[in-house]
């Protein structure tokens, strides 16, 4: 019986212990959350400075002509199997507008 009063003694003497640890610890979160700690940390300990004085500038955008056009759009490259696929079922593929435009023409003069 004497046994288990010593291990209750040490037990509430282990939680105190974690209590004050805890509290301590909150203490010490509520510290490093305040914004002049932080400053301080972040200029003491880590080497950092301020930004100094800050300026804004107006760039002026260039007009629309003077920008390089846009590049070209490409397809890109058909796989081995859609090559095949298009020339069992006989379909074709255009690979420039210049090609789409040449055969939609013959085909609307065609329809009548």
């Amino acid at each position: 019986m004497a046994g288990l009063g010593y291990e209750l003694s040490r037990l509430q003497r282990d939680h105190d212990t974690v209590e004050i640890e805890t509290a301590r610890l909150g203490y010490e979160i509520a510290h490093y959350e305040s914004l002049d700690t932080v400053k301080q940390v972040a200029i003491e300990q880590l080497g950092m400075s301020s930004g100094g004085q800050q300026r804004f500038l107006d760039v002026q955008r260039p007009a629309q002509e003077q920008l390089p056009p846009p590049p070209r759009e490409t397809a890109p490259p058909e796989s081995f199997w859609h090559q095949i696929e298009r020339a069992t079922l006989g379909t074709g593929r255009a690979s420039s507008l210049d090609q789409v435009a040449s055969a939609a023409a013959p085909a609307a003069g065609s329809a009548r």
